[in-house]
């Protein structure tokens, strides 16, 4: 695999805001891939559902690496939904989160959101003992799936009536697994914590785009507490701002504090990048 040239083409495919969240998504992606290429091959299985053969995931990654049209007989089936695949098996989050990103590049945002839904609800069933029975969450990569789940969902509505309520319940389960709080505020990949305020910044947008205005307001607040970019607020943020400000739930003096905290909180992080002991992370 070459890993700068899929860097690169991550970062590409990010707006220039999420290029940091992008580079340690990327960086996280190739650490669970790598993982499971070490593992033996399978034998091939008949049955509809069949252990998930590593070669799939680097046939899925290189897909994406080099925009590739044509992939492998397997993957064909499982983008298509012909062939299942064994969720218990330790490779399936890093297979529905390549999926994911595959239907999402090929213009499939439903199937896009069906997986990425998938894999975030994944990571916290049952509840609180997730799949593994240890309320660790699963994997990392569900952290992903919620935010590609979510930016599908602001984009674009909801896909039933009770998505809205459901993936606001997915993503107060997950921030409270051991694996995604310990993810989001680890020096070992410093993009993530803007994973986690992308995170939060989109729930707030779902619930006000869908008419609820006190839920979205609460969550706002939540996003302010740990937000770093300060002015770069967009039209709906800034909707949900005015609505709090006029509302006297909170004070401009307020909201600007919480920035200088989350500000101070990033500092160390993004020193170590400066530094260049973490290249993968500058813009």
């Amino acid at each position: 695999m070459n890993w700068p040239a899929f860097r690169g083409a991550c970062s590409r495919r990010f707006r220039p805001r999420q290029t940091a969240v992008a580079a340690g998504l990327c960086a996280l992606l190739a650490l669970q891939v790598a993982s499971c290429a070490r593992s033996e091959p399978t034998v091939p299985s008949a049955s509809a559902t069949a252990t998930i053969d590593p070669a799939i995931l680097t046939s899925l990654l290189g897909g994406l690496e080099t925009d590739g049209q044509d992939p492998s007989r397997d993957v064909q089936a499982l983008l298509a939904g012909t062939r299942g695949s064994d969720r218990t098996d330790p490779n399936w989050p890093a297979l529905a989160y390549l999926l994911g990103e595959t239907q999402r590049r090929r213009g499939d945002l439903e199937g896009a959101r069906r997986i990425f839904a998938e894999l975030a609800t994944w990571a916290v069933t049952p509840h609180p003992d997730g799949p593994y029975g240890d309320t660790w969450g699963g994997s990392g990569l569900a952290a992903v799936g919620l935010w590609r789940w979510l930016q599908i969902l602001s984009e674009r509505g909801p896909g039933d009536p009770g998505e809205v309520d459901r993936v606001v319940e997915i993503a107060e389960r997950l921030q409270e697994a051991r694996l995604y709080s310990g993810m989001v505020r680890n020096a070992l990949l410093p993009a993530l914590p803007l994973l986690e305020e992308e995170i939060a910044d989109h729930l707030a947008h779902v619930a006000w785009k869908n008419g609820r205005k006190e839920l979205a307001r609460s969550l706002f607040l939540d996003f302010l507490s740990i937000d770093s970019r300060g002015v770069t607020l967009d039209p709906t943020d800034r909707a949900i701002e005015a609505d709090i400000l006029d509302r006297g739930l909170a004070t401009r003096e307020r909201l600007d504090l919480y920035r200088a905290r989350r500000q101070l909180a990033l500092a160390r992080f993004f020193r170590v990048a400066a530094a260049g002991l973490l290249p993968w992370i500058a813009p």
